[in-house]
């Protein structure tokens, strides 16, 4: 509908006794009233030729900077990720690669109970035994000994046995071993310490 027709509507809608030419206040009360009908008609018109259906939502899209900061913030923590499992890594290649500090040490302090013994192996090694008797902590028992059998096998220690004599008070530094050897057919093992340093008491008289 163009402006003439909807102005044609209006004046054949509107009684004629309100139609008062001649007189200014009677005209602009009309003109206002016109424009009012005239924005209804066209609002009415607009609606009726809007699509019945309605308007389907729109999704939204991420803007660029929330993208980055999301793909910034999961490299980050799969680069701490990645970090923590190299330094675990490690750690348990440092530990296989340094052994725990296993301690096998012996010092003894007794009597010779008798005269070293050389002995040659059938190997063609020598080795000197050395006996030494060892007084227990008194207790309320008896009082007890022990006795225990000493193996030099190097020509340090060996030589070291050749200055000790029967009830000499003797210090013996080295480690505990379980040695294996035939008797006849059968299979035994033995316990003794084997001697890193032999030497004679320093308070011994």
């Amino acid at each position: 509908m163009d402006t003439i027709s909807a102005i044609r509507a209006v004046r054949l809608s509107t009684p004629p006794d309100r139609f008062v030419p001649r007189s200014t206040g009677v005209v602009t009360g009309l003109a206002q009233e016109f424009s009012c009908e005239l924005a209804r008609r066209m609002t009415r018109t607009r609606a009726a030729a809007a699509p019945a259906h309605p308007t389907a939502p729109v999704a939204s899209i991420p803007s660029t900077a929330s993208t980055a900061s999301t793909a910034s913030t999961a490299s980050t923590a799969s680069t701490r990720t990645l970090g923590n499992a190299r330094r675990i890594g490690k750690r348990s290649d440092d530990d296989a690669a340094q052994p725990f500090p296993w301690v096998n040490e012996v010092r003894l302090v007794g009597r010779l109970s008798a005269l070293p013994d050389p002995r040659e192996l059938p190997s063609g090694d020598v080795v000197v035994l050395l006996r030494l008797v060892i007084t227990r902590a008194p207790t309320q028992r008896k009082q007890q000994v022990d006795t225990i059998d000493v193996a030099c096998w190097t020509p340090m220690t060996r030589r070291a046995t050749s200055r000790l004599d029967v009830d000499d008070v003797v210090e013996v530094d080295g480690a505990l071993r379980r040695r294996f050897y035939k008797a006849g057919s059968v299979t035994q093992s033995r316990y003794e310490v084997e001697a890193v340093r032999v030497r004679r008491h320093r308070g011994a008289t």
